[in-house]
């Protein structure tokens, strides 16, 4: 028996394409009978079953999807499922301009409320949860439209990372639980944006347009 399979792509269901073909070659006397083409036949889709089956599932996930126009000095809410709130808070200086906003998620937009976005890194340098104004500066070395960020689902973890971060000795050690505790991630996507210079000569916000999506798991 002559089986031939053809390939097909992982994101198609495993199946098995094949054709059969009986061949009785002249110096063999004993000739090979239908019932068993059926048997391997039956053998080999019963195999391809068992690897479609081992092929685990992505983990589901929960979402959260918010997009809109802030202008300068106003905040950003949006309450996710799982009861937190993804929030864009204004940074305001003494003279009235708003040099920036900060992603936060936690239970409250509070600004004295615990952001649970803060455990996304660098640990050191501009990061992506503080959309700053001069980030937007043609010769700026930040991150600009794309922020991608993690966040934690829990006070118990919050508190846990904030513990080590002001403790830690091993940025891998830390980087390694900032990777299991911080489960939620998020990107925000700067869309638009209108800005100006200061009479100092600094780079300050009148508005930005922006969309974000949040995931994490089913479990929380």
């Amino acid at each position: 028996m002559c089986i031939s399979i053809r390939a097909v792509t992982h994101s198609q269901p495993l199946s098995a394409i094949c054709s059969t073909e009986l061949r009785h070659y002249s110096n063999v006397e004993q000739p090979v009978t239908a019932s068993i083409a059926i048997y391997n036949l039956s053998m080999l889709l019963a195999l391809l079953s068992m690897v479609h089956l081992s092929v685990a599932a992505p983990a589901a996930e929960h979402a959260a999807a918010f997009a809109g126009r802030v202008d300068a000095g106003r905040e950003f809410s949006g309450r996710m499922s799982n009861g937190l709130f993804f929030c864009l808070l204004p940074e305001v200086d003494p003279n009235g301009e708003t040099r920036g906003w900060l992603i936060q998620i936690g239970p409250t937009c509070d600004r004295t409320s615990n952001n649970y976005a803060a455990v996304t890194p660098p640990l050191h340098g501009p990061n992506p949860i503080l959309l700053d104004a001069w980030n937007f500066d043609a010769d700026a070395n930040a991150p600009q439209n794309i922020r991608e960020f993690r966040f934690v689902l829990s006070y118990e973890d919050y508190n846990f990372m904030m513990n080590e971060f002001n403790t830690y000795t091993d940025a891998g050690k830390v980087l390694a639980e900032i990777e299991q505790f911080g489960r939620g991630t998020g990107t925000l996507t700067v869309t638009g944006v209108a800005r100006h210079k200061t009479a100092k000569g600094e780079s300050s916000f009148d508005w930005i347009q922006f969309r974000a999506k949040l995931q994490w798991p089913t479990d929380k």
